[in-house]
């Protein structure tokens, strides 16, 4: 049986810097995740504290599983801060360009979207990034407000579009984009959050998956037997010619 798709959830918090609300942000979106995983449709890996060598081991552990990835904390133009010290872009994207079905990355930090061509161009096929720094309060309302419409089957644009209604209904002083940003309108767009997409495709269709795989056929007796009837002609066909071909 194959093993279910992985939703990888990272966070890392500063002594110095503290985001008092980075803890409800994660408890928030494991919470509106629940249901779902509890179905079979995917598996939550979250780390409320992840260093580098943590972050490094699991995109390599489950490089062919994860099909989204989230980053909340502190970041700048070509890092994150993981708790250990910074986690450069440059190693990230490499790493997440490996992924054969990532879907999603979302980085929910200050100034991300400096890391976006890099991640764009190693093959990443959407990324959520911020243009500017952004409060702790507005990060974890947007976040939030974004996997609770994801998880109701709504698709990563339908989603972004949903956050980001609501994020201005409570403060219109946020820029938000009202579509994906393609590769070539990166360098010019400022945003607070903005949905930036691959030119292959359409990425931002993307869905949570939320079937199971199919469970195994049923096998009538008639059918085991027949199997086992011709298993055991192969096996003793070479060894006995009074066989004639056939155990008929």
């Amino acid at each position: 049986m194959s093993k279910p798709p992985i939703l990888f959830l990272s966070f890392a918090n500063a002594q110095k810097d503290h985001l008092p609300l980075l803890r409800e942000e994660r408890q928030s979106i494991i919470k509106l995740l629940e249901p779902l995983e509890e179905k079979g449709y995917f598996k939550v890996l979250h780390e409320p504290e992840v260093t580098r060598d943590i972050l490094s081991n699991f995109l390599t552990d489950y490089q062919s599983r994860i099909v989204l990835f989230h980053y909340g904390g502190h970041a700048d133009t070509d890092r994150l801060a993981a708790t250990d010290g910074p986690a450069f872009t440059e190693g990230l994207a490499a790493l997440l360009g490996k992924m054969p079905n990532l879907r999603l990355v979302f980085l929910n930090g200050c100034s991300t979207q400096g890391q976006v061509e890099q991640l764009l161009d190693a093959g990443v096929q959407a990324v959520i990034g911020t243009s500017v720094p952004v409060s702790d309060n507005l990060a974890v309302k947007f976040s939030v407000e974004f996997y609770d419409a994801l998880s109701s089957g709504k698709s990563v644009a339908e989603a972004f579009l949903d956050a980001r209604g609501k994020s201005l209904l409570n403060n219109n002083k946020v820029q938000f984009p009202e579509r994906g940003i393609r590769r070539k309108d990166i360098a010019t767009t400022q945003v607070a959050w903005g949905l930036f997409e691959s030119d292959q495709g359409e990425p931002a269709q993307w869905k949570l998956p939320t079937e199971t795989a199919p469970p195994p056929i049923p096998v009538q007796l008639g059918d085991i037997n027949e199997v086992l009837r011709q298993n055991m002609f192969h096996m003793l066909a070479p060894y006995d010619s009074s066989l004639g071909g056939s155990l008929e």
